[in-house]
């Protein structure tokens, strides 16, 4: 008996209507010139933190002030692609699965094969902003294959018909 950890076909639309926000406000977080952003401070729970100053110690356990809007966006968008990815199509079964499976495993090897160019040809700061991205990426190119491949089944079977 195999088990089915995939969430149910309804969240995959509560996923999307969450993507679409928290993705507009992650590119602009992202790539924003603008030197004035939104901003949200409040007191949170930091496990670790410096608060900021290269020179201070490190604190463990402390309250700090936190500007939360990117936490709360980057959240949002791992949330919201997860539900996309991770919610049961309409029509799902073996085959669905077998495209799961095979759409995950292709944006695994795209993701770390980019991840190893970068490696060998990006350094410095940019390569921090590249390992903060990939958090996303990876997400990205599994939708976008599935969502393919899933759409080239359905025409090749309206086809078919």
């Amino acid at each position: 008996m195999t088990k089915n950890y995939l969430f149910p076909a309804r969240f995959q639309k509560f996923g999307w209507m969450l993507l679409f926000p928290f993705g507009i406000l992650f590119l602009y977080y992202c790539f924003s010139t603008v030197d004035y952003k939104f901003e949200l401070k409040v007191p949170v729970q930091a496990i670790i933190s410096n608060n900021g100053l290269l020179n201070d110690s490190i604190l463990w356990f402390s309250i700090t002030n936190n500007n939360i809007i990117d936490e709360i966006t980057s959240i949002g968008l791992i949330v919201s692609l997860l539900l996309i990815a991770f919610s049961k199509e309409k029509d799902e079964d073996e085959y669905t699965s077998q495209i799961r499976a095979n759409s995950l495993v292709w944006a695994l090897l795209i993701n770390f094969s980019f991840l190893i160019l970068c490696e060998l040809f990006v350094y410095d700061l940019l390569f921090l902003n590249i390992l903060f991205l990939n958090l996303f990426f990876i997400l990205i190119l599994f939708v976008i294959k599935f969502k393919i491949a899933c759409y080239k089944l359905r025409k090749s079977t309206k086809n078919e018909e």
